[in-house]
């Protein structure tokens, strides 16, 4: 199994968080990712294939980059429509469509 807590600490450090937060951060990100990864794996995705979804799609959205992690919750949907993430997925996507919206333009 990866070291999604190294993994998401790593992908942090620039954000330069206070420790405790920083902590709390790689914690529930790293056990989100650790849940997703089972479901993925027992759904019978490979493992290397269910480590780069995560990476590109979970870690993505949540280190500010909507727009690169949309397309891998919609290909996530796609390819599993009834999966025990479904339901928050669409969630994810209906908030980030809506937050990319209201975003300004860069």
């Amino acid at each position: 199994m990866p070291d999604w807590k190294a993994e998401v600490r790593r992908r942090i450090a620039s954000l330069r968080l206070p420790s405790t937060r920083e902590s709390e951060i790689v914690e529930e990100l790293a056990q989100d990712a650790e849940d997703r990864y089972a479901v993925l794996l027992r759904d019978g995705m490979s493992p290397a294939d269910a480590e780069a979804h995560l990476l590109a799609g979970n870690l993505l959205f949540k280190a500010h980059r909507a727009k690169e992690a949309l397309p891998e919750y919609e290909t996530y949907l796609r390819l599993d429509p009834g999966g025990e993430f479904a339901t928050q997925t669409q969630d994810m996507v209906q908030k980030i469509k809506q937050a990319l919206a209201v975003a300004p333009k860069n």
